[in-house]
């Protein structure tokens, strides 16, 4: 055996038969978390990529962070490559690497590119790039245990000539996000001749939205992340029992974000209830049931500049909701404008939240400045008035509320104070109409707690995946249903994917605002709208759900099977994700379907699906 194929052997030999310590005290009380860890440090799958499927709120970063923290302390001398599409994602993890490891041992890799200031100060230490590549050779990255970096930037690797089994590890955290060209340059470091040469661990969320392609004719193929391609083969699928190979694969399923009333949604339509909320709930907590559906019947709009759309209605329920929230005029308790995200699936929606709220925080800004002139006035007016004359300095500013800063002297102070108060003291009434306003000022400065409303993150689903906050309000816009093929629907407001990263953003307060005539179009909207109907948290015009729909829900397809059914029925030609109700093509015979692996076995939900499949073949 050559010196090469050695090195390659002890690679793959599996060195942990007993339980690891974990670094991080939370994952060692989740079997899920500590099985992935176990199984990525001992490469169970090599040479097929693991597969790390985690769910909102799950812990997956946590997961990854102590599988490489792992690896490292076990093996300091071994390579790891860590790689993410975009650089927010890779600073996190280089922080919580930085945690556990050595500055020494660490390096976050930036683009030249990159402007120096905008580096986080903890990172400077480590980082390499941004301004300072001129400066520095690849010596300084040969030194390093462990690189963090975007997926594109490591191209570098590649021109570097690094050998194929230079890294032992490959982590490349949101997969889903990234375009599949993207994602294969990491691995390309480790291929050769056909073959892998190290441990490739992808992680990710099949269920959330994957690429953003703006090119039409690109997203029927670049839509599709690796995440979802990898997924659809069969050792990635659960066997006779239910259950994934955790040789290969791990799904997380202890959530740490959300109000177990929130994460019913989601975990009911695309995680087969599998996650269970981790959430401490405290029992004199006013709020029973956080997630509030406000209807509101707006007129959809469009402007002359933009082809996206916004409801005014809708956004002055939400203002509405944002006053009430950090006025402490709700049930939610106690909030601040960083607590609060407003979603929304439309950009020109969101701009103009964004503008108002920024509008009226400069409004609200004024206002206290005013207010605090006009107490200063008052202050000075009642110093006198109990006889401290005395303690009037010279340079005592006196700010007039309509007049900016006037500086007098003590003895037309004097003169003047004498004049509204009177040598005996007693006040008369432009004196307390100060005292009235100075009342008023301090119940301005009270009710205006939302002068940081330029704090509340405003955004689009898709800038919001990977977030989360306290509360979220979501406003849909839509107020008319779309013609498409002789059909109606809500464009991509029915997307499950965007839906579901819509609801798990939420942790304490899930507020969701629209035209419920139209949402129950949709079978996903309309379990929500029966949701928050059968437990009494629907606001707004009354509204009965019509009886056209089926009481229950279609199945949503977790995404291994939407995957694999997709990929079966449509074989040999450009992938393109089809919803259950759009299916209806003459060529999906009950033969076709009969060959297909889920329909021979599967729990008894899926096989009332598969059920279902046929039914509509043979119509």
């Amino acid at each position: 055996m050559t010196k090469k194929e050695k090195h390659l052997a002890l690679q793959h030999v599996t060195f942990f038969s007993s339980p690891l310590k974990m670094f991080n005290p939370n994952i060692e009380a989740n079997p899920q978390q500590k099985q992935a860890v176990l199984h990525i440090v001992n490469k169970s799958s090599f040479p097929a990529p693991y597969i790390l499927y985690g769910p909102p709120g799950t812990g997956k970063t946590a997961t990854l962070v102590e599988a490489i923290v792992q690896i490292h302390k076990a093996f300091p001398l071994n390579c790891i490559l860590v790689c993410t599409p975009s650089n927010t994602a890779a600073d996190e993890i280089a922080r919580r690497l930085l945690k556990f490891i050595e500055t020494s041992e660490v390096c976050r890799i930036y683009s030249p590119s990159k402007d120096p200031s905008t580096i986080d100060e903890e990172l400077k230490s480590c980082s390499y790039g941004g301004g300072t590549a001129n400066k520095q050779t690849d010596e300084f990255i040969n030194k390093k245990a462990i690189l963090v970096s975007t997926l594109c930037y490591a191209m570098r690797f590649v021109l570097m000539g690094l050998r194929a089994s230079y890294f032992s590890h490959i982590f490349i955290d949101e997969t889903g996000q990234g375009i599949e060209p993207d994602v294969l340059i990491p691995i390309s470091i480790a291929s050769k001749n056909r073959k892998l040469y190290s441990q490739i661990v992808v992680a990710g969320d099949p269920q959330q939205l994957g690429p953003t392609v703006t090119s039409k004719l690109a997203e029927v193929i670049l839509g599709r992340s690796i995440l979802e391609r990898l997924i659809s083969y069969n050792i990635y699928q659960k066997n006779y029992h239910g259950n994934y190979n955790p040789k290969y694969i791990t799904k997380l399923l202890r959530n740490y974000r959300s109000h177990p009333k929130i994460l019913h949604i989601s975990n009911e339509l695309f995680y087969d209830n599998q996650l269970l909320p981790q959430l401490s709930i405290d029992n004199n907590q006013k709020v029973q049931f956080p997630v509030i559906f406000h209807a509101v019947d707006g007129l959809e709009e469009k402007s002359s500049y933009s082809p996206s759309t916004f409801n005014v209605k809708e956004i002055n329920v939400v203002l509405k909701y944002v006053y009430d929230l950090i006025n402490n005029k709700t049930e939610f308790g106690q909030v601040t404008a960083e607590d609060i995200g407003i979603v929304t699936p439309f950009k020109e929606q969101s701009m103009r939240i964004k503008k108002i709220l920024q509008q009226e925080d400069a409004k609200e800004k004024k206002k206290i400045k005013d207010n605090v002139d006009t107490e200063n006035t008052v202050h000075v007016f009642e110093k006198y008035k109990k006889g401290e004359k005395n303690e009037l300095k010279s340079d005592e500013v006196i700010q007039n509320k309509n007049t900016k800063e006037t500086n007098i002297k003590i003895k037309d102070d004097k003169e003047k104070l004498i004049n509204e108060v009177g040598k005996d003291g007693k006040t008369k009434v432009k004196v307390q109409k100060i005292k009235n306003a100075k009342c008023q000022a301090a119940n301005d400065v009270n009710e205006i707690k939302c002068r940081n409303l330029k704090n509340i993150n405003v955004g689009t689903v898709e800038l919001f995946q990977g977030q989360e906050r306290k509360i979220i309000i979501m406003t849909t816009v839509r107020s008319k249903l779309l013609l498409h093929d002789g059909k109606q629907h809500l464009g991509f407001l029915s997307n499950p994917k965007r839906f579901n990263v819509a609801m798990t953003r939420a942790q304490a307060a899930l507020i969701v605002i629209g035209n419920p005539r139209i949402l129950q179009e949709d079978e996903m909207w309309r379990y929500f709208l029966k949701y928050c109907i059968d437990n009494g948290s629907y606001r707004g015009y009354k509204f009965a759900l019509s009886e056209s729909h089926s009481n229950n829900p279609k199945p949503v397809l977790s995404g291994s099977q939407r995957i694999t059914t997709s990929a079966k029925l449509f074989k040999g030609k450009p992938f393109k994700f089809f919803p259950l109700d759009a299916i209806e093509s003459k060529k999906m015979t009950a033969d076709v379907l009969a060959k297909s692996r889920r329909c021979k076995y599967k729990e008894p939900a899926q096989s009332k699906l598969c059920e279902s499949f046929r039914k509509l073949s043979l119509t």
